[in-house]
């Protein structure tokens, strides 16, 4: 029975191993580092992880046919429809045709904003090389389902065979946020007892460091602490844990505070400033080993502390209007940061997550002041 390090590295490398299988979600995954470039990235690792000599599966076309240029198309679908009055959201069960122009590229359902407060737009649609069809569609209610695909049936108007093949699989984006796939962790504690701990793996996008390591940001939730690290995929594959931070209360980790309100501080030396600032260095002075972010290091650039450890503000005027611009997050210990355009930048602040301290030096165009 192996240690809780061991038993956890192998509780995600099995983890993993799921996630691949899932449907659509390892091509997902694998997609973000570039389906130009590494077409054969996530086959590979999942012979070389998993012991699956197979492509990683895609999901399912929606329908099949409807391709030929020019070609004149029925599309016959069929769907189910929950609403529109909650809490019941009674079920009716109906269908459409709609004719268009090959090759057919989408079928399925949406929705939207409504004026009405607890109501949302729910619409089915049907895209032709010739243009899109909405319906049917109405607004429901938040509680509801709203329209539901069933089935999809496309004929050629001419009666001929439809033999251009079938869509492409749709690759759904990667969830910036991450995903998460069930983990068990099997281990022997101190006392000699086999304990199982029941948590859930977070997967994010897997980033590139040139020239050529591979690796994938990962949170390992058990019930009573969090911890984060990394998959090493390229070039040698590996499983990086780092020390626990505990948890502080349900939610998870606060969003750093945003800087003050420029229209109500008082003034400080730089509102008069003549002087052009041109960016900002922010520098984590802290130890990095006690934040909450995961380090990916790197032999050829920074070591790379992922999602971040602050953000960094500039307090900026345009026109007579005061305002902070977007937060740009600080992801390396000594990190330059480019002041706007077509603004006057009067500073900056940072605003570091929990276990960090960021100073910050502003950057001028001239490298001595003016006399």
């Amino acid at each position: 029975m192996s240690s809780f390090i061991d038993a956890t590295k192998e509780s995600v490398r099995v983890g993993l191993c799921n996630y691949l299988s899932f449907a659509g979600k390892g091509r997902s995954w694998v997609n973000e580092l570039s389906p130009v470039d590494l077409p054969d990235f996530g086959d590979f690792w999942n012979r070389v992880l998993c012991d699956r000599n197979e492509p990683l599966p895609e999901n399912p076309p929606p329908f099949t046919g409807g391709q030929c240029p020019g070609v004149e198309y029925d599309v016959f679908f069929t769907y189910d429809y929950f609403g529109a009055r909650a809490p019941e959201c009674d079920l009716t069960q109906n269908d459409r045709t709609r004719r268009g122009l090959g090759p057919v590229s989408g079928v399925g359902v949406r929705t939207g904003p409504s004026s009405t407060p607890g109501r949302y737009l729910s619409e089915m649609f049907v895209t032709f090389a010739d243009g899109e069809q909405v319906g049917p569609s109405t607004f429901t209610d938040d509680e509801c389902a709203g329209y539901v695909l069933t089935g999809v049936t496309i004929t050629r108007t001419d009666g001929q065979p439809d033999n251009c093949g079938n869509p492409t699989p749709p690759i759904a984006p990667f969830p910036p946020t991450g995903d998460t796939v069930d983990i068990d962790i099997t281990y022997v504690n101190n006392e000699g007892d086999n304990v199982t701990e029941l948590g859930d793996l977070v997967i994010f996008a897997p980033v590139v460091i040139a020239p050529v390591t591979v690796v994938a940001p990962i949170r390992i939730d058990l019930p009573d602490v969090s911890f984060n690290g990394d998959i090493v995929l390229s070039p040698d594959f590996d499983i990086r844990l780092r020390p626990p931070s505990f948890r502080r209360g349900p939610g998870g980790i606060d969003s750093p505070p945003p800087p003050e309100n420029p229209d109500t501080s008082p003034t400080t030396p730089q509102d008069d400033s003549t002087r052009r600032i041109i960016g900002a260095i922010a520098t984590v002075t802290s130890d990095p080993s006690s934040g909450l972010a995961t380090e990916i290091s790197s032999d050829d650039g920074p070591d790379l502390f992922v999602p971040r450890m602050g953000t960094l503000s500039f307090r900026v005027r345009a026109d007579t209007a005061l305002s902070w611009t977007a937060p740009v997050d600080i992801k390396t210990t000594r990190q330059f940061i480019s002041a706007p355009e077509n603004v006057q930048t009067l500073d900056a602040v940072a605003s570091p997550n929990p276990n960090y301290s960021i100073s910050v030096s502003l950057v001028y165009s001239d490298s001595e002041p003016p006399a």
